[in-house]
């Protein structure tokens, strides 16, 4: 399973649902479901799983086996969803999404500003002023990585969020990011 791609997924909900805010958040989120998979574990090979992490909320430790060039014609687009309970049928889409753009263009728009300051402290994810390709093929680990919105706004509906992120290559790599959001104060 994919933890970083998931977790970026995660990452990139909250950027399209957050609007800059000084305030303290009043919610808090629960990491109910992620699934990663890869068309091809050959190419990109994914492994993945929950772990107690600070004041034992779940965190996610794995690692990402990337072995394949990444070049202008892998793309990539993600789309969320919300429901107020969380029954499958129930699930709308939200405005907020990447729509299919070339993985370079995501790694140049979004990666240093979105992803990377939420996976520096826990995993081994470049990071880039500009990015100038190649996409790095190695091995990516996280170690209890819980991404935590810091620019998220105050008040957010409670209820449910899954992120669906697509990455088109050589090998599909798919990930699915299912979270609750709870109030931790009064709303």
């Amino acid at each position: 399973m994919n933890f970083a791609v998931i977790s970026c997924g995660i990452l990139l909900c909250f950027l399209y649902l957050c609007v800059k805010s000084n305030a303290k958040r009043n919610w808090d989120y629960e990491f109910l479901n992620f699934k990663p998979t890869s068309s091809d574990e050959n190419l990109l090979n994914v492994s993945s799983r929950f772990e107690n992490g600070e004041l034992g909320k779940p965190a996610i430790s794995g690692y990402i086996d990337w072995k394949y060039d990444v070049d202008e014609n892998t793309m990539t687009e993600m789309k969320i969803y919300y429901s107020q309970n969380g029954r499958e049928s129930t699930y709308s889409e939200l405005p907020y999404t990447i729509p299919k753009m070339s993985y370079y263009d995501f790694l140049d728009q979004y990666w240093m500003k979105l992803i990377y300051p939420f996976f520096e402290d826990c995993s081994n994810l470049p990071s880039f002023d500009k990015f100038v390709p190649k996409w790095p093929k190695t091995t990516y680990l996280f170690d209890k990585c819980r991404p935590e919105p810091t620019s998220a706004p105050e008040t957010m509906p409670r209820g449910y969020y899954r992120v669906v992120w697509n990455i088109i290559g050589p090998a599909t790599f798919n990930i699915i990011i299912d979270v609750k959001l709870t109030p931790t104060g009064f709303i």
